[in-house]
């Protein structure tokens, strides 16, 4: 949870950082390396909560995960378009960030999922597995 919380963090203040930049080095540098590191520590994560939390439905649970990801690809573009003809590219970018932080709200429901012996049962109490109903 907190990896994803550190990474979304990064991801955002980076587009956010993209509104104070001065040239194009800045924002190559606060868009390609910057939320590319967050980028880097928010997928893998992503990928070890659904599997931790969908045993079951691992592949429904990463199979709509995916298709989100890709979806938003199809329907951020023309999104941006407009937000760049209509605020301009400082704006673009705040409105951006913004919407990434949105994605700490996200991060904060990521909990520890329920504790199970190898069958699958939900144990009470430590992770050693002693008391499973």
């Amino acid at each position: 949870m907190a990896l994803s919380i550190a990474g979304t963090a990064v991801c955002s203040v980076s587009a956010i950082g993209c509104v104070f930049a001065g040239d194009m080095t800045a924002v190559f540098l606060l868009l390609g390396i910057c939320a590319g590191i967050g980028n880097g520590i928010v997928m893998p994560t992503s990928d070890v909560i659904i599997g931790r939390n969908f045993r079951l439905y691992r592949g429904s649970g990463s199979g709509i995960y995916y298709t989100g990801g890709t979806l938003a690809s199809f329907a951020f573009p023309p999104i941006l378009h407009l937000l760049l003809k209509e605020y301009g590219f400082r704006g673009a970018f705040l409105i951006t960030g913004g919407l990434m932080l949105n994605g700490l709200a996200a991060c904060v429901f990521f909990g520890t999922p329920p504790v199970g012996d190898k069958c699958g049962r939900t144990c009470k109490g430590l992770p050693t597995g002693d008391e499973c109903v």
